[in-house]
């Protein structure tokens, strides 16, 4: 088990992804990767899948069953040569369970399941018992400290080893660029919507929901058999009064 000195060179800089990955690699031979087709997830992956003698893509659902999600991960699947393990959020359970855009009559419903209040630890551990992987499996992340300032200062002063959790940030230092690079040396293409998005689906939000009810009309209304009300979303901003967020303006 290491440390956190062992997330560092001896000159106090974070170890670097390649460095990170020889580090795992005393610890394990199979891991699992946390896969959601975006860019950087297949990034991890393709970082990845030849250092280790077992790797386990794992995607977690937001509303299972999706087609224009499957359509995605099956791509992904026959292009990376690899079943991609499909799990329910952890936001699919605590929307069901607080009863997010739920009509009154399911309410006592949703009180008899007495759903469990899971988090992502509980979810993992679900995949790893599935997949005969041992539960403290360590799990490689898409996580890059050009992403934000918050990610870079938790790899400068953290490295990218998480001990305590079992996860790893194998392209954190990677470049925009580089993971482009990466993709295209694979000749993997990136989903359609990060035309829209800049990025993949990540969860029930009007800045996601408006094209899907737009472009995958069964798909939104996969979403209101799960979320009767989830029109409310679109509402929520109209009532307001007030324009829609710049971010989500295309």
């Amino acid at each position: 088990m290491g440390t956190l000195a062992d997330n560092f060179y001896a000159n106090g800089m974070p170890l670097s992804g390649p460095d990170v990955i020889k580090r795992i690699q005393q610890e394990t031979d199979e891991i699992a990767v946390a896969f959601s087709y975006g860019k950087d997830s297949l990034a991890t992956y393709l970082s990845v899948k030849d250092e280790f003698k077992r790797v386990v893509p794992f995607f977690r659902e937001f509303v299972p069953g999706m087609q224009f999600i499957e359509r995605r991960l099956a791509y992904y699947e026959d292009i990376l040569g690899t079943h991609i393990v499909r799990v329910n959020h952890v936001n699919f359970f605590r929307m069901i369970r607080h009863a997010l855009w739920q009509p009154p009559h399911r309410i006592p419903m949703i009180d008899a399941m007495n759903i469990p209040d899971v988090d992502y630890k509980q979810i993992n551990q679900l995949v790893f018992a599935d997949q005969g992987l041992p539960p403290d499996v360590f799990t490689a992340a898409g996580v890059r400290a050009a992403d934000s300032p918050q990610r870079r200062a938790t790899a400068k002063s953290r490295g990218a080893i998480n001990w305590n959790e079992r996860v790893f940030w194998p392209v954190w230092d990677l470049s925009h660029a580089e993971v482009g690079d990466m993709l295209r040396k694979h000749n993997i293409k990136l989903s359609p919507e990060y035309e829209w998005w800049g990025t993949s689906f990540d969860g029930l939000r009007r800045f996601f929901l408006k094209d899907i009810r737009e472009h995958w009309p069964e798909d939104y209304d996969l979403i209101l058999q799960y979320y009767p009300f989830a029109d409310m979303e679109f509402r929520r901003y109209e009532l307001k009064d007030e324009p829609y967020p710049e971010s989500e303006v295309k």
